[in-house]
Order: structure tokens, then sequence, then C-alpha cells
């Protein structure tokens, strides 16, 4: 999948699980991306498949 569709719905999951703005979703996933040393993409689809939940 599109690595800019993935990240979309990740911000989407997270804005709706965590009831906040999709920018403040896409700042925790960068964040944990860079804590982890991972692509965004791998986040957002881990984040997606529900193996990852922030």
């Amino acid at each position: 999948m599109n690595s800019r569709v993935l990240i979309e719905q990740a911000k989407g999951v997270l804005a709706y699980t965590h009831e906040i703005h999709m920018g403040e979703a896409f700042d925790l996933i960068r964040e944990y991306a860079r804590k982890h040393g991972m692509a965004l993409s791998d986040v957002a689809e881990q984040i997606v498949g529900r193996q990852l939940v922030l």
C-alpha cells in the first residue's frame, strides 16, 4: 500500500482513538518513529494493522 495512504489511515486511527486532531496524530507517529528508529510508513502500517497501539 502507498505509504502516504498508510500514514493518513494511521492518523485517522489515532485521531479517533485518542480524540485528537489529525496534526497531533501525525506528531505522535513521527515521535514514535524517531524514538524507535523506524520509518513513518512502518509505524503507520503497524498502527493500521493493529499491531502497535500508541
